[in-house]
């Protein structure tokens, strides 16, 4: 096998975009690496309304992230720069708007959580609450997917997303095994993970639900 220059200069053309990507994605939560850094994630629960209110960023610039992979797929060039921001501006109100939605769920979800927990005559509720959660999470990639890929309402990207988690359990899943496997890299490899977190568990949730999106708009 010849060396083969092209290749080369691909890869680091998509270390490039990663790179760059992710550092727009940073710049665009200082309030979440705030709280990561100043509070840690393991006060979470003692800081609840605080963590929620430093993930309010992560809406709009997790739909941004998703609009440059999107595109990353479908050309294999980006200007990382242009289409961050672009992806960013155009579809910044409407993912705001998720984005409040989701937090004031998982925000009432959990303090009933915490007040049913406490209370095991009504351990029912407790076990409802914890899988609607559950549901609400295994949500998020969809809700911004949606926003990222087309014009269509909150209300109807959420019953397309509740949908998808409910009917095709695989894709929601696979999309869980994605988060958790980016946590592992960033234990193992904190210092390298960093600089490319955000790109990367984009960049597969992308690849991942293609086909899945693919159905969709053949329907």
């Amino acid at each position: 096998m010849g060396f083969n220059m092209e290749k080369l200069m691909s890869f680091f053309d998509y270390v490039y975009y990663f790179f760059v990507l992710n550092i727009l994605f940073q710049l665009s939560n200082i309030p979440f690496l705030g709280f990561y850094f100043l509070v840690g994630i393991s006060s979470i629960g003692e800081y609840l309304p605080l963590f929620l209110l430093c993930l309010l960023p992560m809406a709009p610039s997790l739909c941004a992230l998703f609009h440059c992979m999107n595109k990353l797929v479908k050309n294999k060039d980006i200007y990382p720069f242009r289409e961050y921001f672009k992806g960013y501006r155009m579809n910044f109100m409407q993912s705001a708007a998720m984005g409040v939605i989701q937090l004031m769920a998982v925000f009432m979800l959990c303090t009933s959580i915490k007040y049913f927990v406490h209370v095991p005559k009504v351990a029912i509720f407790t076990v409802t609450f914890i899988l609607v959660l559950a549901v609400i999470i295994l949500m998020t990639p969809f809700l911004y997917l949606f926003i990222s890929r087309y014009i269509m309402k909150n209300i109807q990207i959420i019953k397309n997303a509740f949908a998808i988690v409910i009917g095709k359990p695989l894709y929601a899943l696979a999309n869980a095994v994605i988060f958790l496997f980016m946590l592992v890299l960033f234990e193992v490899m904190a210092g390298t993970t960093f600089l490319f977190m955000g790109s990367i568990y984009s960049f597969l949730i992308v690849i991942t639900n293609r086909k899945l999106f693919s159905k969709l708009e053949s329907e």
